[in-house]
């Protein structure tokens, strides 16, 4: 695989000062030309604009990011108080007995960081049952009425991998987090067919609107039937590399699926595996507990579990995602990927989703265990304060992107949209400053910045490489996918600070322009 030259001439990004046009035939790169050389009706002007490779988010939610856009958004409330009065103002009109949804409560970013609670919701929507998901999806907010309908009281048990919380006479307060939200969501209806197709839709405008050509979608296999129909109509215009949830491996082993099965716009791609929880709601699971605490988070898939599902996938050709964010979650996986090339079959390409925070003596394992790193850099800039007080001195090995650059590992580069922003030049600019709107003024632990080139990499080759697909996207190579994305200034070219003043001119998927921002 090429990671350094991404673009078939010589230079790394941009495009030579007189090649102003691209030829494409049948969705495929053909050739580049000075403008007004080129003829033909797949013939596309850049203009004045600058070419990049089609970026590629590695790791998103489509379903998710779609059905959010019509869910109450919480994202900007700064209190409990302020949430249950968005839900109050949204739920007006809401039909009694019909299910409130809605996410991007973040506690880490109140005054008062203490958990919220049922009767908070209970005024707020008093004929409603109310279903809130926190920012980084790992924990749920719900009211009274949510809890009666499924049967949840003090009288309940934890479930293997999650918790309910509790008051002090064991009574549920109205948070649960990690596997103990299933026992709600079981109860919310499922959207319709149309009303999940025109999520979908309105996720891949987003993406188009980012430049986003390809996506790793968590949602993937879910949602297969979806992405048949719609691209039956001609109404796909991103490419899908579906992720399958680790329940459904009996049923790929069954059924002889196959990582890389499908077509150019959408195909199998890994098991996905939780092992453990998140930062914010204090479950990822840590080899010390928590500053303060004698909390160490929540093991979501025991290491014989984890174990077996590796060498299961791997003897069946199916790649092996690991939602991994605690530093013993990290070592756990890796841990598991070396047994699995022991006992069987190695694993292929095996990727540890986020790697929020990895102890220094596991860093070099990724690359001896050919450990693919799927990080999202705005994780990084959202969650520093929260890793400051949580981690301690610990969150100096958090979001370890240069030095696992350094250590040679594999880096593919996403959001976790709808968790965070899918834009990948907000991505791209915490990368390379690890900043949030210019703070801390030098950047957050800055010895682990990457420059510019390796950030663009990993949303492009580097995401192409995690899905064995290096050798049909990921850089303007001819006689490679015509995916590509044209901009207003060269990334290579400007301070850091004008990432963010960047605009996407027009972005192309196949040789055709799906969204065309001029």
């Amino acid at each position: 695989m090429n990671r350094t030259n991404l673009f078939d001439g010589g230079r790394l990004y941009g495009r030579p000062a007189d090649e102003r046009c691209i030829q494409v035939e049948n969705g495929i790169l053909q050739s580049f030309h000075p403008s007004g050389m080129a003829t033909g009706p797949e013939k596309i002007d850049l203009g004045n604009g600058f070419v990049y490779p089609g970026f590629i988010d590695a790791h998103l939610h489509t379903l998710s990011h779609g059905l959010s856009l019509d869910q109450v958004d919480l994202t900007t409330c700064l209190s409990a108080e302020a949430c249950t009065e968005e839900v109050r103002r949204q739920t007006l009109d809401l039909l009694e007995g019909r299910w409130v949804e809605g996410r991007g409560w973040n506690r880490n970013l109140w005054e008062n960081p203490a958990f919220p609670t049922r009767e908070d919701l209970d005024r707020a929507a008093p004929g409603n049952p109310v279903a809130l998901s926190s920012i980084d999806g790992h924990a749920l907010w719900v009211n009274s009425a949510a809890l009666e309908i499924a049967g949840i009281n003090r009288n309940t048990p934890d479930p293997s991998g999650g918790q309910i919380l509790r008051d002090t006479g064991r009574n549920p307060v109205g948070i649960l987090v990690e596997t103990a939200m299933e026992s709600i969501r079981a109860q919310i209806p499922e959207p319709t067919t149309d009303v999940r197709r025109r999520a979908i839709r309105n996720a891949m405008k987003a993406y188009a609107r980012e430049g986003i050509t390809s996506v790793h979608d968590c949602n993937g296999m879910e949602m297969a039937d979806d992405l048949d129909a719609l691209r039956e109509d001609g109404r796909l215009s991103v490419r899908f590399y579906n992720m399958l949830p680790a329940s459904w491996l009996t049923r790929a082993m069954s059924e002889h699926w196959r990582t890389g099965n499908g077509d150019a716009f959408a195909r199998i791609g890994p098991v996905k595996v939780f092992t453990d929880g998140a930062l914010g709601p204090n479950t990822a699971a840590m080899l010390e507990p928590y500053e303060g605490s004698n909390n160490s988070g929540v093991i979501v898939t025991e290491q014989d579990t984890l174990n077996d599902i590796i060498v299961k996938a791997s003897n069946a050709d199916l790649q092996v995602a690991c939602h991994a964010i605690g530093d013993l979650a990290v070592r756990s996986v890796l841990d598991a990927v070396e047994g699995a090339r022991k006992s069987g079959k190695p694993p292929w390409r095996p990727r540890i989703e986020h790697a929020q925070i990895t102890h220094p003596d596991d860093i070099p394992r990724l690359k001896e265990l050919d450990v693919i790193a799927s990080m999202q850099p705005v994780h990084c800039t959202s969650d520093m304060q929260m890793a400051d007080r949580f981690w301690g001195e610990r969150a100096r090995w958090s979001y370890t992107w240069r030095s696992l650059q350094r250590a040679e590992s594999a880096l593919a580069f996403g959001s976790d949209c709808p968790v965070e922003s899918c834009s990948v030049l907000e991505g791209l600019y915490a990368a390379v400053t690890r900043k949030r709107h210019g703070r801390p003024a030098t950047g957050w632990y800055p010895e682990e910045c990457v420059d510019i080139n390796t950030a663009l990499q990993a949303y492009t080759i580097g995401a192409a490489y995690a899905s064995g697909e290096e050798d049909e996207k990921g850089s303007l190579t001819i006689g490679k996918m015509a995916d590509f994305v044209v901009l207003d200034r060269a990334l290579t070219e400007i301070p850091p600070e004008e990432i963010l003043q960047t605009r996407i001119m027009l972005t192309v998927v196949g040789g055709e322009v799906v969204y065309d921002g001029r």
